[in-house]
């Protein structure tokens, strides 16, 4: 039986190569997103898919190659576990607590910044790319989706289900609050922010939703850097996005 490391086995990171190691796949993200945009169009197919497939064939490998080869690098293993010391049990009223209170101020946090990102989404990066905007609230009500197929929508909604709800949580989560914020504990309570702010600034794609992502996710990152339990962020994280993506079904299933 192999256990998981504890804090003290982690070696800790330099922070340049933490900050190449956080903003690199978003890199990777924005090219494949300007790329693949106009092949989704031609296909019949909202550029809401396109932001999907980068999920899909961008982030979730990129981030958990990178995770197995550093597993296999510093452990000799390609057991992911082994490299995170954030899977420490937490008592059940515990973690319901811990969760509650970071999922409501995450909650509330969105609402009230909300007036912030749509100013800065309409004004300040409004030059963007129009596919950086495909998952924006006001694009998807003002969007006819009665001109694709139902058949398309459809397999929209089960990949951004598969995608946004379910990979993306796992998998961002295990690599941002999970390996590398566990790579700078040596920085305590400002870990939590740094490596949010990092996560924050990765999203190229949608760089007025900073303020709202630094925001509502300190306290995750300093719940799990505190209570050495990633399965709340990744919870928190997962249900935030599948509500988004329930949100959606009523808009192109009509």
């Amino acid at each position: 039986m192999v256990l998981a490391i504890t804090k003290d086995q982690v070696e800790q990171m330099a922070i340049p190569k933490s900050i190449v190691l956080h903003l690199f796949p978003g890199v990777f993200i924005v090219i494949f997103d300007i790329l693949a945009a106009p092949f989704v169009e031609e296909l019949g197919f909202p550029t809401l898919l396109t932001l999907i497939l980068a999920d899909l064939l961008i982030l979730i490998p990129v981030e958990l190659a990178i995770l197995l080869y550093m597993s296999k690098k510093e452990n000799d293993s390609f057991n992911i576990k082994q490299l995170i010391p954030y899977f420490e049990p937490l008592p059940l009223k515990n973690f319901i607590g811990f969760f509650l209170l970071t999922f409501v101020w995450a909650f509330l946090v969105n609402m009230l910044i909300f007036p912030v990102t749509a100013f800065l989404s309409e004004n300040i990066f409004a030059w963007m790319p129009d596919v950086f905007f495909s998952n924006d609230q006001a694009t998807l009500e003002a969007l006819d989706f009665t001109q694709y197929s139902q058949t398309n929508l459809l397999i929209v909604l089960i990949l951004a289900i598969l995608g946004i709800g379910i990979g993306v949580p796992i998998v961002e989560e295990l690599y941002f609050r999970g390996y590398l914020m566990s790579r700078i504990s040596r920085y305590s309570a400002w870990t939590s922010v740094i490596t949010v702010a990092l996560w924050a600034l990765y999203h190229f794609w949608a760089p007025w939703s900073f303020f709202a992502y630094l925001l509502a996710f300190i306290p995750v990152a300093f719940v799990v850097l505190k209570t050495k339990n990633l399965y709340i962020a990744i919870l928190g994280h997962m249900i935030a996005n599948l509500f988004l993506v329930i949100s959606l079904v009523p808009l192109m299933l009509v």
